[in-house]
């Protein structure tokens, strides 16, 4: 298959069978055709500081920048957190609701006003990683004086459940910390919000979020 000069934009996926097996996909020109499965971001605006916005209107949670994929704001902004403990509580519908208890240090990286400032909790996401998984859970409330945070989803897997050999990282959290150069996050409205690095101009850089 030959593909022209262009930008050819997936809206669903590629299906492959049998017959594609001797397929040949190219393009007579490097760099010339681009197949992309995200759908670009346009009319970005900027802040008195400095920050742009979006409305893409939409949530992802991946992002790239003049082609370099960027990274969301997380804590800690390196390395994880350790958890000391986790507690399960079961709810109806095969749900559940989980309290993690993180260590005193790692509380002093995080802001004490979280437990009563429902607003800078919206879209905090706690990713767990355990074993040879990874868990994603919206966080509903935190308690920075008992060193806890709580989240309600899916009942934890019995035969891979978190523990204190689990870490973990708080994504998506730009409004409970300034964003770093080149860091992201959506608010509860999808809104994006990005932090330019050096060199960037806004107008000129391109934005692309997947789709799928």
């Amino acid at each position: 298959m030959l593909l022209l000069r262009g930008e050819y934009t997936l809206t669903e996926p590629v299906v492959l069978d049998g017959q594609d097996g001797n397929m040949i996909w190219k393009s007579d020109e490097a760099d010339s055709a681009l197949i992309i499965g995200g759908q670009h971001i346009a009319n970005l605006t900027a802040d008195p500081a400095g920050i742009w916005h979006a409305q893409p209107g939409r949530r992802f949670e991946q992002l790239y920048v003049n082609s370099q994929r960027v990274t969301r704001a997380r804590l800690p902004a390196k390395g994880f957190f350790k958890m000391e403990g986790v507690r399960q509580e079961e709810l109806p519908d095969d749900k559940a609701r989980i309290t993690v208890k993180f260590s005193t240090a790692d509380i002093v990286s995080l802001a004490s006003n979280w437990s009563s400032n429902l607003a800078a909790l919206r879209g905090l996401e706690l990713l767990v990683f355990h074993k040879w998984d990874t868990s994603r859970y919206r966080v509903s409330s935190v308690d920075a004086a008992a060193g806890t945070l709580t989240v309600e989803g899916k009942l934890m897997q019995p035969w891979n459940p978190w523990n204190t050999e689990s870490r973990f990282i708080l994504d998506n959290c730009g409004l409970v910390q300034p964003l770093d150069p080149g860091t992201w996050f959506l608010d509860q409205q999808a809104g994006l919000n990005f932090c330019p690095r050096p060199g960037d101009q806004i107008g000129k850089a391109d934005f692309i979020a997947p789709t799928m």
